[in-house]
């Protein structure tokens, strides 16, 4: 049996959300609050592991930009051909990926946290598109351990929200390469 985070811990992480969101405003390091907003959805709700992929020309694909304890490796790891996995066909199709067991998803690929590392729990992946004005840039992504929160769905809502947060964010500060065009095979 799951627990279920009450209707408070989701108020008050909207309320932080807001509070943060005002500030965007007056910021000078956006990547701070992009960090920042990622430790708080592992602190409050245990959405572990965020990492925002956007765009890289260099690669030509996405690549983790912002993270939140993840190790260089798996920094380095964290990178998608468009179409690619559950991360690549978020960024393709614009949808939202809620996947609640990771072990038994062919679709996840586990480049970033390998499946062994959670034999013995089940984890759940949600991934949802970073956009504004339906210009996708990137994916923002979390893994969580279901018995802490059995509500994926609300959890994968809060993540929309952060999402278009991040999206205003990246698009007023110009931190995407954006400049592309990709077709699948």
């Amino acid at each position: 049996m799951t627990n279920k985070f009450p209707a408070s811990y989701y108020k008050r992480v909207i309320e932080t959300l807001l509070s943060q969101k005002d500030e965007i405003n007056d910021l000078t390091t956006p990547a701070i609050v992009l960090v920042d907003t990622l430790k708080m959805l592992s602190e409050l709700l245990h959405l572990n592991r965020g990492r925002i992929f956007l765009w890289d020309e260099s690669v030509q694909g996405l690549r983790i930009k912002h993270s939140y304890k993840l190790s260089k490796e798996e920094i380095n790891k964290g990178r998608y051909e468009v179409c690619e996995g559950i991360t690549g066909n978020v960024f393709d199709t614009g949808k939202a990926a809620l996947v609640s067991n990771i072990m038994l998803d062919t679709d996840y690929l586990g480049k970033v946290t390998p499946r062994h590392l959670f034999e013995d729990k089940q984890v759940s992946y949600i991934a949802v598109p970073i956009e504004k004005n339906s210009f996708i840039y990137g994916v923002l992504a979390v893994e969580t351990i279901t018995h802490y929160d059995g509500d994926v769905e609300a959890n994968a809502l809060v993540l929309r929200l952060v999402a278009d947060m991040f999206g205003d964010i990246i698009s007023t500060y110009s931190l995407c390469d954006c400049d592309f065009e990709y077709e699948c095979a």
